[in-house]
Parts: structure tokens; sequence; C-alpha cells
């Protein structure tokens, strides 16, 4: 991940998304608090927002989710 393009949210693709909203804001919460854990220096170097990491890979499904009823 050297590019800053890849931190960056996908708008067109979270406006398209067929997706439960509440779904994917509960899975971007969890996976923003994996990458805070696991990703923090490779996130400082590269100027990146860890919540804008965790959206683009739930909503471009980089990352799976589900979700429990």
């Amino acid at each position: 991940m050297s590019s800053k393009k890849e931190y960056t949210v996908p708008l067109r693709d979270m406006v398209d998304s067929e997706q439960n909203v509440y779904e994917l804001t509960n899975a971007a919460i969890r996976r923003a608090e994996q990458l805070s854990l696991t990703k923090m220096e490779e996130m400082a170097k590269n100027k990146a927002k860890v919540s804008s990491a965790a959206i683009r890979e739930v909503v471009t499904k980089e990352v799976g989710y589900s979700y429990n009823k």
C-alpha cells in the first residue's frame, strides 16, 4: 500500500451500494479498530486515515463481514 489513493473513500461506490447502511457502518467501525491495532505505522507513513481505509475496504468488499441478527 504505497499510494495515498488506496486510502481514499470511494464515494460513488458508497452511493451505489446495495448494502445495509447500518451493517456497513458497523463493519467499517470494526475494521478501523483492526487497522488501528495492526497498521498504524504504515498509515502514518502514508498520512492516511484509518477510518477512510476501513470504509474503502468494506465498501469495495476487499474485506468481508457478516452480521448476526
